[in-house]
């Protein structure tokens, strides 16, 4: 093998050694559910880098996909990141759709009711915007890595290609709808 090939082989084994040991992040948040992407936002805007994993292809879990709406009544009951989301929706339609017989109900025309499409859309742009934050979709966790009682990371994997990715943080948050890391982390749960 001469130094060339050397130096490609030694690279390539590089690349393969970062993909199998995973990425350290500051923070690892499973589930792009609501609570998931305003947690994978919040820690983003701080400056942390974030790790995001969703097993679907879609960002807001609930809202994303079907349940397009919000118990949410009065205006000055929505605040902080989906407040945001709220006001991203309602400009939106008001911008895209102002003579949609739908802007007669007040809760679309100001963003309290919006198409599961438009939800992912608006959240993905809002991801988008914060450059420390890394979505990983199509990927279960399998595996919950712990050093005592501490969770300091979790271990991926992809179905279609059956590879795994190691994703290691001080902070990891289980924003899954019904808690997949509970059992996986050993903790007791009901």
């Amino acid at each position: 093998m001469n130094r060339s090939n050397q130096l490609v082989f030694v690279g390539l084994l590089t690349v393969l050694s970062g993909i199998c040991h995973g990425e350290t992040f500051d923070t690892v948040v499973v589930g792009a559910t609501a609570g998931g992407v305003g947690a994978a936002i919040a820690a983003g805007r701080q400056g942390m880098r974030v790790a995001l994993i969703e097993d679907s292809p879609m960002l807001g879990g609930m809202i994303s996909n079907g349940v397009s709406t919000t118990n949410l009544k009065a205006d000055g009951a929505s605040t902080g990141i989906f407040e945001e989301f709220r006001l991203r929706c309602e400009k939106y339609y008001a911008d895209n759709c102002p003579t949609d017989p739908a802007m007669k109900i007040r809760a679309v025309r100001v963003g309290f009711h919006y198409a599961p499409s438009l939800a992912d859309h608006t959240l993905k742009q809002m991801i988008a915007e914060i450059p420390t934050v890394k979505v990983f979709y199509g990927r279960h966790a399998t595996k919950v890595l712990k050093e005592g009682n501490r969770v300091t990371g979790v271990v991926t994997r992809d179905d279609r290609e059956a590879d795994e990715i190691t994703f290691q943080a001080p902070i990891t948050i289980d924003a899954t709808t019904e808690g997949d890391l509970l059992p996986l982390a050993g903790a007791k749960f009901r």
